[in-house]
């Protein structure tokens, strides 16, 4: 059996989530330095069983660690495996941003919202947006910082900001020429 001139090539792969797949880089057969484009390259996952489809990972709850195997075969020739090999997904940062909110002075808080920013497809982000100061922050003037998103720093395949928001507290205006404020 021919041992030196069947060579194999592959080097874990993966990356921060995309949505999409990645697999192992650089997967290549070669017999005395030239591409082998019939190699039998098959692939194994820890104690699995070895097969020609190769893993991959596309969430951050998908990724492999050190625990894929890659050989390929040529009649003729020793096997060549390569092993503890990794496709590992990092997670993707977002941000959570308050967004800035008012109220003339003596009315009931507005419901509060974010703008969330970095999200793939439809991806949804779990969080809650609140005044803290509600009820005694409650004089006209505008408090930095005041409007806070809050949730779970790591989301499935995010890793997660949380940026506050500021809220105004506006004088009210009377019009004398109208009567109604007086009722």
């Amino acid at each position: 059996t021919n041992t030196t001139a069947l060579a194999l090539t592959a080097e874990s792969g993966g990356g921060e989530y995309k949505g999409t797949a990645y697999y192992l880089n650089n997967v290549k057969a070669t017999l005395n330095g030239e591409d082998l484009k019939d190699a039998n390259i098959e692939y194994k996952v820890g104690d699995g069983e070895w097969t020609k489809e190769a893993p991959s990972a596309t969430n951050v709850s998908d990724s492999l660690k050190n625990n894929i195997s890659v050989r390929v075969s040529l009649e003729g020739y020793q096997t060549v495996t390569i092993n503890d090999l990794s496709i590992e997904v990092t997670p993707k940062a977002v941000t959570v941003k308050a967004n800035d909110a008012s109220k003339m002075y003596g009315e009931n808080d507005p419901k509060f919202t974010a703008t969330v920013t970095g999200t793939l497809n439809e991806d949804k982000i779990e969080y809650k947006v609140t005044r803290p100061g509600a009820g005694t922050d409650e004089a006209v003037k505008t408090y930095e910082d005041a409007i806070i998103a809050a949730g779970d720093k790591e989301q499935g395949n995010y890793t997660v900001t949380y940026e506050p928001g500021d809220f105004e507290i506006k004088a009210q205006s009377i019009d004398p020429s109208d009567p109604s404020y007086l009722n």
